[in-house]
């Protein structure tokens, strides 16, 4: 997209951090996990540093869920366990959980099912120091679905995908994006 500028065709500024984001995307969307992975991890940190740990924990979650992919066992398993321990992911224990979850699987479709049922275990004590039994978690995530409206399968800003039971509600209508804090409208 072009905005005139006195007389010229002028292109946006685009946020950097936005642009890594976009290609951490991509890249894993094209079979690229590993550099997904990396790319994930930066920008985590810049999140961290900038004082947004919410999304720095999400986009770490995302991280572990390339090294997954690309059968980096060891290290998405380190990436799980720093978001897990993270102090916010007490705060956020559904979305944490659920988004943790798609670590779990991709462990247990690639017969790892040590590492999945050490995640597991985690993760019930995430979501019991929060207050919820395990079973209560799942009917919590099929509840929140039912109250808001379609989400795009990603977002129209960086590419990341948009899981009802993993975004930040406003509303009925309304979610954030999780990596890089777009404002989702509903259809």
């Amino acid at each position: 997209m072009f905005i005139p500028r006195r007389g010229r065709m002028v292109r946006p500024q685009v946020n950097r951090a936005e642009m890594a984001l976009q290609r951490a995307h991509q890249l894993l969307n094209s079979s690229q996990p590993q550099e997904a992975a990396q790319l994930f991890h930066m920008l985590a940190d810049g999140l961290d540093q900038k004082g947004m740990p919410v999304r720095a924990v999400m986009v770490r979650l995302q991280a572990a869920y390339a090294e997954a992919l690309a059968g980096l066992v060891e290290q998405a398993v380190h990436s799980t366990n720093n978001a897990l321990s993270h102090p916010v992911s007490a705060n956020i224990p559904n979305r944490v959980a659920n988004a943790t979850q798609r670590v779990i699987d991709v462990f247990r479709q690639k017969g790892q099912t040590k590492e999945a049922g050490d995640l597991e275990k985690k993760v019930e004590e995430l979501v019991n120091k929060a207050g919820f039994l395990q079973g209560q978690r799942f009917q919590l995530k099929a509840t929140e679905s039912q109250h808001h409206g379609e989400l795009p399968a990603k977002c129209p800003s960086c590419g990341g995908p948009l899981l009802p039971d993993e975004v930040e509600w406003h509303d009925a209508g309304t979610a954030s994006c999780n990596y890089c804090g777009s404002a989702i409208k509903t259809f």
